[in-house]
């Protein structure tokens, strides 16, 4: 009998820790590591998120920018942390790649997804003064000249993965050119470096806005009607999408409770008007997915993205 009462004690004190723990979080800083460096995509949106996310959250949370190795470096930093909801990742459609291109030893099923908060268009762009209007006289040119035109791309990413798709729908051939992520390609572009690149659309926005560079062509299923005139690659004869989706990851075994909080401020975040309209003017669209439909999601990318990335290894 001793022995039962004792248990009976000990499952109701298991039992009555847990809810304090779920009910006491968060109770100090939530990091949100973004695994580049500061003004890219990722790093755009999820400091958007937060300036909404923390005006209803219990406590701050911040971005912390961990780069390195196409985002493999900041990844394993939260696969590898304690799941208690303090580190969390904020990436985008790239992390299956790093897994294909065998850059990181796990998956998305090895983290817990939280939430989907955006996506943008990826497109092709050029600098104003270039000839080509689209990238059908991109292509048109690469097959006079193949291996010729320099096209920019940080190896091992989504970029990568894009001009390797674009060289087998097109039948073409790119020197494809190395020149790292954000800030670099736009900078390798006005140096004159590289004839064009690819890059999810809201970190060139400053370059359309000044006229500096154009965009020839998007990776999405229908036009944006914030880029007027440009056309998607398949009204161009090309059957390529790649979108670039953002979302919120913690490490697996995170309890359910800290992701629902997660979750609801998440959601509550994108229910909120001004930051649908920060993220329209950056380019983003406001996009929520949790449970199920956002690992249907993630399952589909990993599918498609693993058929592209096969032929970079070939």
């Amino acid at each position: 009998m001793k022995s039962l009462f004792l248990l009976a004690v000990f499952c109701l004190i298991l039992a009555l820790s847990i809810p304090v723990a779920a009910a006491d979080y968060p109770d100090k800083t939530v990091q949100f590591v973004v695994p580049f460096g500061p003004g890219g995509s990722t790093d755009v949106a999820t400091r958007l998120l937060l300036k909404t996310f923390n005006k209803s959250f219990p406590r701050e949370a911040v971005v912390i920018n961990i780069a390195g190795a196409g985002g493999a470096v900041g990844a394993r930093k939260v696969h590898d942390a304690k799941p208690d909801g303090y580190n969390l990742l904020s990436f985008n459609t790239i992390l299956p790649v790093l897994r294909i291109m065998g850059m990181i030893d796990f998956n998305y099923t090895d983290l817990a997804p939280v939430a989907l908060f955006s996506t943008s268009d990826t497109g092709v762009f050029v600098r104003n003064d270039s000839p080509w209007q689209s990238v059908e006289d991109m292509v048109a040119d690469a097959k006079k000249r193949p291996g010729k035109i320099r096209f920019g791309v940080g190896f091992g990413t989504l970029a990568h993965l894009g001009a390797i798709a674009l060289e087998q729908q097109a039948g073409i051939k790119l020197n494809i050119v190395d020149t790292g992520g954000g800030e670099k390609k736009s900078a390798a572009l006005l140096g004159g470096h590289i004839d064009a690149y690819f890059e999810p659309v809201p970190p060139v926005t400053q370059y359309l806005e000044s006229k500096t560079f154009r965009c020839i062509g998007i990776f999405s299923e229908k036009p944006n009607p914030r880029l007027p005139g440009v056309k998607t690659l398949r009204e161009q004869g090309l059957d390529i999408i790649l979108m670039q989706n953002n979302g919120i990851f913690a490490p697996k075994g995170t309890p359910e409770a800290v992701l629902a909080t997660l979750r609801a401020t998440l959601k509550k975040t994108c229910a909120d008007p001004g930051f649908q309209k920060e993220l329209t003017d950056n380019n983003l669209d406001v996009v929520y997915l949790d449970g199920q439909a956002y690992h249907g999601l993630l399952a589909r990318e990993f599918a498609t993205l693993q058929s592209i990335a096969e032929n970079l290894q070939k």
